[in-house]
């Protein structure tokens, strides 16, 4: 397998600068608070949690086979995937391509001259720790969802349904905790009575750095003693009461459930939140919860910022979209503007493909939320609008291929000497913004995944896009400033991007790599309005993804889930961090019985 840590890259950068697009046009929203003040439900103190509910002994299991089995003779499940739901199927188109004209080797050796300086990166959690968490009362999950929130003190993760908190070196400060426990919640699943807890996905962090404060994001299904949906959800979230996180926290929850939709009740899917002056923003794809879960919109929700700080309790204002998907709000870095625009706005982006018919998409959709200096006054109306932005072109992306190897997982599905599954490929999700846009210096960053090839052998690539916005709800303007593609050489897909993007204009794009001859690895490459630089792998795979969502019950090659999305943070000008998940040495860090995942945290300093 190819060891060498670094990749040159080829980029196809496309500079459409002031192109517009107003095609799309919709009527100014406007919403007046449904909740008008959330209470606090609890407070805890995440060390003494962490004493308390920390990694446990798991049964040595000698393979899938005899874990499955003892599952299923003390009538409890192990394994639970993890939804991807989408307005309608897949559809793979083929791209054009293109490649950068700078000599690779030129860009290999940049990339090794800069690394020794100025990049770090350590393990964050594994499967194994977050199966072992809240003493083994959890499931196996897959695709393994990432959270990061960091101040350059504290760095706090969170994958699927654990989380934890390291320094800035690398040293974890406490054992990992289990999500349903940090929000108060019985324990996923109960080992001992065999009695089920809500079942959570799609963990989100911020640190926000006006209010020094930690936040904490994921939603829920409540479920009854027999894992049965009872036909509510809810959205919860934690806020910290001091800028240290491992002391004590405020928990709260809305109800997410939409009654008044029809369709609904609906799973709030694939939460997204964003922060400005004022305001905490959260959105939701909504799917209908039983039968056939289709789609029915997507929600955006805002709060007040002060309020949740202080604890007295906020409006929650909602818009309902029937016809948009994965609308994301924007964070601010550190020191800062932010859009004050009709009394404080908050911009969106939203890509295109998944709303579209052909699974492609030549715009993206812009969302400007104002008013929100009023979102502490429940009597207030906030205002929602949008614009479309012609942009280059984007698809819905390939799977990446990855290396054989030793997979223990798949061996125990079949009898001894028999051959083994294929080896899976990997799924890149969707052409969405799955991981938070910047808002810096009047510009909009953000990334997602594509397809890059012709349908016999494409593969994933990253388009990036920076959106020029101004104005508020009622007079959005945008346009594009840059542009471009980041695709990996030969076969190797990068997917799952998440841009860092500090005041200085001189971010980085995180993300995922893997390809026939790299093993899942993580990496990154510098971003600016004239372009990428040179893809760095920092978190080095060894070894194939061979976990549960991998295998076709008919043997046939199967796609495994390898994660919905990375996470970055920002801190001060220039100390970027970023986490995503990659395959790690067994050896070095131990794998979980049904899966392998791991993810790495990594800190550039451009």
């Amino acid at each position: 397998m190819n060891k060498n840590r670094y990749l040159c890259s080829a980029v196809a950068v496309i500079a459409a600068i002031g192109l517009q697009a107003p095609a799309h046009a919709r009527v100014p929203l406007k919403a007046k608070a449904r909740i008008a003040s959330l209470k606090v439900d609890s407070v805890f103190n995440l060390t003494a949690l962490s004493k308390g509910t920390g990694s446990g002994p798991l049964p040595n299991f000698v393979s899938a086979r005899a874990a499955i089995a003892a599952a299923r003779a003390n009538g409890m499940p192990e394994t639970r995937k993890l939804p991807a739901l989408t307005p309608h199927a897949k559809s793979m188109k083929p791209m054009f391509g293109g490649f950068s004209s700078v000599p690779p080797h030129a860009l290999m050796l940049k990339a090794q001259s800069q690394a020794a300086a100025n990049i770090a990166n350590f393990d964050g959690l594994s499967q194994l720790d977050q199966r072992s968490a809240d003493n083994g009362n959890q499931f196996s999950l897959e695709p393994p969802d990432q959270a990061l929130a960091t101040n350059g003190v504290y760095v706090l993760q969170a994958v699927n349904n654990a989380l934890t908190v390291f320094d800035a070196s690398g040293k974890q400060l406490i054992a990992p905790v289990s999500t349903n426990r940090f929000f108060n919640l019985q324990s996923e699943l109960n080992r001992v009575n065999g009695q089920f807890g809500p079942s959570l996905s799609d963990p989100r962090a911020f640190y926000d750095p006006d209010s020094k404060r930690w936040f904490v994001f994921e939603w829920g299904i409540i479920q009854n003693a027999n894992g049965q949906a009872l036909g509510a959800t809810y959205q919860f979230f934690a806020v910290s009461e001091t800028s240290n996180p491992l002391g004590n926290w405020r928990v709260s929850q809305f109800d997410t459930t939409n009654g008044q939709i029809a369709g609904c009740p609906c799973i709030p899917d694939f939460q997204q939140i964003g922060f400005n002056k004022n305001g905490v923003f959260v959105t939701h794809n909504l799917f209908s919860l039983f039968g056939v879960q289709n789609f029915q919109g997507a929600s955006v929700y805002a709060l007040s910022k002060a309020a949740l700080v202080a604890g007295t309790g906020s409006p929650v204002f909602e818009f309902t979209l029937p016809n948009d998907f994965t609308v994301h709000p924007a964070v601010v870095p550190p020191a800062g503007r932010y859009a004050t625009e009709e009394h404080g706005t908050e911009y969106f982006l939203e890509g295109l493909a998944d709303v579209s018919s052909t699974g492609t998409a030549h715009a993206v959709r812009v969302f400007a939320l104002s008013n929100t200096a009023g979102l502490s006054n429940p009597k207030q109306t906030v205002t929602l609008n949008s614009v479309d932005v012609a942009t280059q072109a984007y698809a819905e992306p390939f799977p990446a291929k990855q290396p054989d190897g030793p997979r223990p997982y798949a061996a125990s599905l079949v009898k001894s000497g028999q051959k083994l599954p294929p080896v899976p490929l990997l799924d890149t999700g969707t052409a969405r913004f799955a991981s938070n846009p910047y808002l810096a210096n009047g510009v909009v960053w953000g990334a997602l995944s594509t397809a890059w090839g012709s349908p016999s052998g494409g593969k994933s690539a990253l388009a990036y896009f920076a959106l020029n916005v101004s104005g508020g709800a009622s007079k959005l303007t945008a346009s594009v400033a840059t542009q471009g593609y980041v695709i990996a050489p030969a076969d190797t897909s990068v997917a799952y991007g998440s841009v860092a993007m500090p005041v200085n204009g001189r971010g980085v794009i995180g993300f995922q790599l893997s390809g026939p001859g790299n093993y899942p690895s993580t990496g990154f490459t510098t971003l600016s309005m004239t372009g990428t630089g040179p893809i760095v792998i920092t978190g080095l795979g060894a070894v194939p993804l061979d976990g549960f969502t991998g295998y076709n019950a008919d043997k046939s090659q199967g796609t495994e889930r390898w994660g919905d999305y990375s996470a970055a943070g920002v801190v001060g000008t220039s100390n970027l961090w970023f986490a995503a998940e990659y395959a790690p040495d067994p050896a070095v860090k131990p794998r979980g019985v049904f899966a392998n995942w791991g993810s790495s945290i990594t800190n550039v300093r451009p």
